[in-house]
This record gives structure tokens, C-alpha cells and sequence, in this order.
């Protein structure tokens, strides 16, 4: 038996692979799914890129995150191994968002129209609309996937 189910919000979670050397990445949970009694799950993985074979160059904006062109799937018990463990960390992290480069784009601009006054348009109707992300979020954006195969081990 197989159950599937779409995860909602894009829950992107911050993630360190000890095999990695404790390099953070993030983890973008797409579908959630049992098979035979165990619980597995597919996800994007984003880094930055100076983590990857390339490295940073003058081209990557300051929020700019790469993604890992394969999807990731492992069981539920893998992925609880790697999430940031301490509540310590957890607590000092921000909520996180990974968007594209336009949403990205349009969610500056709207901060910058509202400036200091955005805590009081959040709850608004026409927040989300004009594309503005509540600024308890960490957004960072992607528009580059890669094909880095060292990366890509650290998850198989």
C-alpha cells in the first residue's frame, strides 16, 4: 500500500549532513509517502554556492541559493538524522522561505514601499497579492539548478 500526500507551503527546513562536514543546506519538503510500513519523503536540497564545485562568483545575488538538479528521497528516519538538532540553533534561525528570482523580486519591493510600516500590512488582504512575504521570513531565492556530483553523494 501506498499513501501520498502533497506537503503544503513549500516547508523549506535548514539541514546539516555530518558526511557534508556540517556545511548547512536547506531542504525544500515536496511529497510525503508510505510504502510497506515505512514512511519516506522527497525534497529539493539548495545550497549556497560557494559550497558547490564552482564556487561564488560576482554573477550570485546575496540571497541566491543553487538547487541540486535530482530530487532527494529518503526515509522520514534519514531526514530527522540531519535537521539542526539543538533548540539552541533552531531557536537562533529564522523561519524560512526559498522562492524564485520574480517572487524574490517583487517581496523586496514591497518591503521597501512599506518600510518600517510592514508589520501593520501583513495581516492585509493585499499583502500576499502585491507579493509581499511577512518579514518574520528568511527569503532567499534560486534560479540556478546544478549538477554537482559530490554534492549529490552526500544524500544517496
Amino acid at each position: 500500500a501506498v499513501v501520498s500526500t502533497q506537503s503544503t507551503g513549500r516547508d523549506c527546513l535548514y539541514i546539516r549532513n555530518k558526511a557534508d562536514g556540517d556545511r548547512m543546506s536547506f531542504f525544500e519538503i515536496l511529497l510525503f509517502w508510505e510504502a510497506n510500513g515505512v514512511k519516506f519523503l522527497s525534497c529539493r536540497v539548495y545550497y549556497y554556492p560557494e559550497n558547490t564545485e564552482k564556487g561564488r562568483d560576482q554573477s550570485y545575488g546575496q540571497d541566491e541559493l543553487v538547487c541540486l538538479k535530482d530530487e532527494v528521497i529518503m526515509s522520514c528516519w534519514e531526514f530527522l538524522t540531519h535537521i539542526i538538532a539543538t533548540e539552541q540553533e533552531a531557536a537562533d534561525l529564522p523561519s524560512l522561505k526559498i522562492v524564485s528570482f520574480n517572487r524574490y523580486c517583487r517581496a523586496r519591493a514591497v518591503r521597501k514601499r512599506l518600510g518600517s510600516k510592514i508589520n501593520s500590512f501583513t495581516s492585509h488582504p493585499l499583502f500576499e497579492a502585491m507579493g509581499g512575504i511577512s518579514p518574520c521570513y528568511r527569503v532567499l531565492f534560486c534560479r540556478t539548478t546544478v549538477t554537482d556530483r559530490a554534492l549529490a553523494k552526500l544524500w544517496m
